[in-house]
């Protein structure tokens, strides 16, 4: 029996690396290399390995939001708050540390790809106002931060599990002859 062709992953951000034999230069373009891999194989072929591309993603999304939450700031006291000026306008009292509880990073459903970092906005609805800011006070930016602050790391944590990922597909695809 033939051995599988091994695929090697090397490189990494700001640096060239090659996927097989294809190279990139930075994060950018070996994401687009492995879109053009996924394109390539179709969505059947994508749609079979979503699972384990999103216990590659969900470490990541993991360290992301924790960084947010640390980085978000909480408040010395409850505020009334409201979603605008007009007599639909709802308001509720908010406690300290609501927007670093409402953080989040999980897995999209079965049918969507990858995984999400968010806010939930039906608790911290305010959290954009926080993050850029408003026309009567600055922002405090809590979530761009924590991702510029992980982005070497990401990709580290990334890529062993997307190089084994290349190379179980390489392996199934391989062409064997009988």
């Amino acid at each position: 029996m033939a051995k599988a062709p091994q695929i090697k992953i090397t490189g990494g951000i700001g640096r060239t690396g090659k996927i097989g034999g294809d190279v990139f230069k930075g994060a950018a373009q070996m994401k687009k290399l492995l879109n053009e891999y996924a394109v390539a194989l179709g969505p059947e072929g994508l749609g079979t390995k979503r699972k384990e591309i999103k216990t590659i993603l969900i470490g990541p999304a993991v360290a992301i939001r924790n960084k947010a939450r640390e980085l978000a700031p909480i408040g010395k006291k409850a505020q009334w708050r409201g979603t605008g000026k007009s007599e639909k306008s709802i308001r509720r009292l908010v406690q300290p540390g609501v927007l670093r509880a409402n953080i989040y990073a999980r897995r999209n459903a079965d049918n969507e790809p990858g995984v999400t970092v968010g806010v939930n906005r039906k608790e911290a609805f305010y959290a954009h106002m926080v993050e850029r800011g408003t026309s009567k006070w600055p922002g405090h930016p809590f979530f761009r931060p924590a991702v510029t602050a992980l982005r070497k790391d990401i990709a580290r944590m990334i890529a062993p599990g997307m190089k084994n990922l290349i190379e179980g597909m390489a392996n199934e695809m391989a062409y064997r002859p009988q």
